[in-house]
């Protein structure tokens, strides 16, 4: 009779334990496309984890529109993960070379050495169609329901 008691405390505590757990956080990808993201805007939660996926071709670097967060420059191919909390920008923007540009490797992202930098990635004197800007979200919001009416 203990036997059985304790088989069913047992039970019933990793039944508490399992119900008390947090939900587990997803992970989305967002793909960075030849000057758009996919998808524009990614419905997320605190705990969740965002991917950007450069498959645009060129350095690209992405943003939060109060620059409260930065990927930095990353090159095509490239994949940059970052931690979703309830308190970051939702709003952000890419930066991507245009493709009536020069050739100035600097204003690029790329250093007199050849290799992607942080530092002074896009001229401020360029002219205003040598660089892509494009703008995406997260949002805490639920997604909405999609109906399947036949």
């Amino acid at each position: 009779m203990l036997k059985t008691f304790r088989a069913r405390a047992a039970a019933a505590a990793a039944l508490l334990t399992f119900a008390a757990a947090p939900v587990s956080a997803e992970s989305y990808q967002i793909l960075l496309m030849d000057n758009a993201f996919f998808p524009e805007t990614t419905y997320v939660q605190e705990g969740d984890t965002v991917t950007f996926v450069n498959l645009s071709g060129k350095p690209t670097r992405v943003t939060a529109l109060d620059k409260s967060w930065d990927t930095g420059m990353f090159k095509d191919g490239i994949e940059i993960s970052m931690l979703v909390s309830d308190e970051m920008s939702v709003e952000f923007v890419a930066k991507q070379r245009g493709n009536g540009g020069g050739a100035d490797t600097d204003q690029v992202g790329y250093g007199t050495d050849g290799d992607l930098t942080n530092d002074n990635v896009f001229d401020e004197n360029a002219e205003a169609d040598e660089i892509d800007v494009f703008v995406g979200a997260l949002t805490f919001d639920a997604p909405p329901e999609i109906g399947l009416d036949g």
